[in-house]
C-alpha cells in the first residue's frame, strides 16, 4: 500500500520521482517506464493505422472523379481489361501500349485526360494514367514521371503540374495534384498495392454508365483497399521510430540528471543508475498527457512526450536537485558525501 502511494504521488510530486528511483528496486522503475513509452505512442498508433488511403479525396476529388470517370469508360469501350489475380494486375500490355499511343513530356505512353482551360478555353491535361511491368519501372523512368525533363534546359527537370495514375503489375501510385492552385501544387501520394481486392475484381468494373459521382465512390474503395498494407508497414515503423526516439529521450534525461548533481558544491552525488530510474518514474505523468492531448493536438501527438518529459525534468531539477536542498535525501549506506563548507556572508 506504501508503493502504491508512493506511485501515485509520483504523478505530482517531484519528491516522490527521486524517492522512488533512489530507494525502490528496479522492478519498481522498469515496467514504469515500459508503460510510459507505450502510452506515449497510443495517439500516433491510432492516427497511422486508422488513416484511410481516401483522405486525401474525401472532401475534394481535385477534379479526378469526372477524368477517371472518362478513364474507365475508355477502357471498357476499348476491351482492355484490368484483373487483379492472386494480389497482381493482369492487364494485356500489348493492347495498351497499341491503344494508348499519347505519350507525355516523359516520353512514355500513357492515357491522358483533357479539360478545358477556364481563361483559355485550351485543352489541359488533368490526369494521366500508366501501365507498366513493375520489371520496367526502374528509378530513371520512374522520375520522369514524377518531373518531367525540362523543355528549355537540357538535363533539367521540371515539376509535375497534374494528377496520374501509375498501375504496375504489382503496385499502384496516386499523385494528386489540385489544378485550382497556382502552379497546380501537389496534394499528395498514396500508394498501395492488390493484395487486398477480391481475386478476379477489375479496375473495370469501377465504371458506373452516366455517373461520375458512382464512379469515384468506386475509385475510393479502390484507394482504400489498396493502402491497406501500406497502412500496416507505415504503422509499425513509425511507431518503432517513435519508441526508439522516446527510449533515447528517458535515457538522456536521466544522465542529464547524473550530470546535474556533479558539481563540486553539490551534496547529492546520485550515481548514474539512480538518477536513470529517477527519469524513469517521472515519465508516466507526460505519458499520461501526451495521450490525452495527442488526440487533440494531433499535429504535434509524435513531439508531445518529449517536450513535456523535458519540462517535467527541468521542473525537478530546478526544485529539488540544488546544493540547498541536500538534506532532503539523506545519503545511503556508503553514499559518498563531499563536505562542503557554508559560503559567508
Amino acid at each position: 500500500m506504501k508503493n502504491f502511494k508512493l506511485i501515485l504521488s509520483s504523478l505530482i510530486s517531484n519528491h516522490s520521482c527521486v524517492e522512488g528511483g533512489r530507494r525502490k528496486p528496479w522492478y519498481f522503475a522498469i515496467p514504469m517506464f515500459f508503460l510510459a513509452v507505450l502510452l506515449a505512442l497510443i495517439p500516433t498508433f491510432v492516427q497511422t493505422y486508422t488513416k484511410e488511403g481516401d483522405v486525401l479525396v474525401k472532401s475534394n476529388s481535385y477534379e479526378m472523379d469526372v477524368s477517371s470517370y472518362y478513364f474507365v469508360k475508355e477502357i471498357n469501350d476499348l476491351g482492355i481489361e484490368m484483373k487483379v489475380k492472386d494480389g497482381k494486375l493482369s492487364v494485356d500490355k500489348e493492347k495498351w501500349d497499341a491503344s494508348f499511343t499519347t505519350t507525355d513530356p516523359s516520353g512514355n505512353k500513357c492515357y491522358i485526360h483533357y479539360h478545358p482551360n477556364p481563361t483559355t478555353q485550351e485543352l489541359t491535361p488533368d490526369l494521366g494514367v500508366y501501365y507498366m511491368l513493375n520489371s520496367e519501372l526502374d528509378e530513371t523512368v520512374y522520375k520522369k514521371i514524377t518531373s518531367f525533363p525540362s523543355p528549355t534546359e537540357e538535363g533539367a527537370t521540371v515539376a509535375r503540374n497534374y494528377s496520374f495514375i501509375l498501375f504496375t503489375d504489382e503496385s499502384v501510385t496516386f499523385y494528386i495534384y489540385a489544378s485550382a492552385k497556382p502552379n497546380n501544387n501537389s496534394v499528395g501520394t498514396v500508394y498501395g498495392d492488390y493484395k487486398h481486392l477480391d481475386n478476379d475484381w477489375t479496375v473495370n468494373s469501377m465504371f458506373v454508365e452516366k455517373d461520375s459521382k458512382a464512379t469515384w465512390e468506386n475509385w475510393k474503395y479502390f484507394f482504400r483497399k489498396s493502402y491497406e498494407t501500406y497502412r500496416f508497414r507505415h504503422t509499425w515503423q513509425t511507431c518503432l521510430i517513435i519508441t526508439g526516439i522516446n527510449v533515447g529521450i528517458v535515457a538522456f534525461m536521466g544522465f542529464m540528471l547524473w550530470v546535474l548533481t556533479r558539481g563540486k558544491n553539490n551534496l547529492h552525488w546520485f550515481g548514474i543508475w539512480e538518477t536513470q530510474k529517477i527519469a524513469y518514474w517521472a515519465t508516466i505523468t507526460p505519458a499520461i498527457l501526451t495521450t490525452g492531448l495527442g488526440f487533440l493536438l494531433t499535429s504535434f501527438s509524435q513531439v508531445l512526450f518529449p517536450l513535456l518529459l523535458g519540462v517535467r525534468i527541468m521542473w525537478l531539477s530546478m526544485k529539488l536537485l540544488r546544493p540547498e536542498n541536500a538534506n532532503t535525501y539523506p545519503p545511503l549506506k556508503d553514499e559518498k558525501v563531499v563536505d562542503v563548507k557554508p559560503v559567508r556572508k
